[in-house]
């Protein structure tokens, strides 16, 4: 075997070994998509969530996807966490979607922006169960267009 082919190789597996061994993250996704892409100003989206492991603090995400003709600068919702042990949680968000140059601050991909909104960090429980998490638009208008896709997303928080 050559050298050049027996070093390549070495990295190969060197790279697989250290990939396998990091763990990463645990997290939890879900989401609601909007074919219409109408977002209805009483259509609360409620998402139930079972995170495995406990005593660890998450950080929680709004996921926000729109397009480019989304016709404001900014999102206002309403989210409330209902608790394993039967706390609830609630508060109402206004989230900026654009920069002082009034240029979106998501990831555009084509015509649709993903944002990616941070709601708490270092969130955390004691106890096992179902996670429910409600998400309500407190925009005024009734029918909110040009919206593709909410959700929320938690992720532990890295160390």
């Amino acid at each position: 075997m050559k050298v050049h082919r027996l070093l390549s190789f070495s990295w190969i597996v060197w790279i697989m070994i250290f990939g396998f061994s990091c763990k990463s993250p645990a997290s939890y996704k879900s989401e609601t998509q909007f074919d219409n892409q109408i977002w209805n100003r009483f259509d609360i989206q409620e998402y139930t969530i079972m995170p495995d492991e406990i005593n660890k603090n998450w950080d929680v995400f709004f996921l926000f996807d729109h397009l480019d003709n989304y016709y404001t600068d900014h999102i206002a919702v309403n989210i409330t966490f209902y608790l394993p042990q039967g706390g609830t949680r609630s508060r109402d968000y206004t989230f900026r979607l654009k920069n002082d140059a009034l240029d979106w601050t998501g990831k555009q991909n084509g015509k649709t922006i993903t944002h990616q909104l941070p709601v708490i960090k270092g969130f955390s429980f004691d106890e096992t169960g179902p996670l429910k998490i409600r998400v309500e638009s407190k925009m005024t208008k009734f029918n909110l267009t040009a919206v593709k896709k909410i959700g929320i997303l938690i992720r532990e928080t890295e160390k």
